[in-house]
């Protein structure tokens, strides 16, 4: 009977260490803030998500004739115990899509949080501000 009671010890404490293993952040899927909205009759939307090294920031527009001037900014933040590192990213371009991404500069780094600021000019300007953490 202690064989019993020792297996299922056994088996419960690693049935908790794969749960620890799969929802620890090296593992974790990305996490995504999406704003969405309207300019000169079209759909816009702002995107921005972190992942365990990097955050990656977007800025589109559909149903559009003809191209709009579209900008995307980043700030990612991440660092080791108390160190903390931010880096910043953006582009702008002519067209109907516009994408950068923001990446450590550290190996074994993790994840703290970003920020996004997202823009359309269009028949009028549509902004808009995303944030994620990690």
């Amino acid at each position: 009977m202690k064989k019993n009671y020792k297996k299922m010890f056994i088996g419960s404490i690693l049935l908790i260490a794969i749960f620890t293993v799969i929802s620890s952040s090296v593992f974790a899927a990305p996490t995504t803030d999406t704003k969405q909205g309207r300019v000169g009759g079209c759909d816009t939307t702002g995107t921005l998500s972190i992942g365990s090294t990097s955050a990656i920031g977007s800025t589109s527009i559909s149903g559009n004739t003809s191209p709009a001037d579209l900008y995307v900014e980043v700030s990612y933040t991440y660092g080791f115990g108390t160190d903390r590192y931010t880096v910043e990213a953006s582009k702008g371009t002519s067209g109907s899509g516009v994408g950068t991404s923001a990446d450590s500069k550290h190996y074994g780094s993790v994840s703290i949080s970003a920020k996004g600021y997202h823009k359309v000019v269009y028949g009028g300007t549509w902004s808009d501000n995303t944030s994620v953490r990690a």
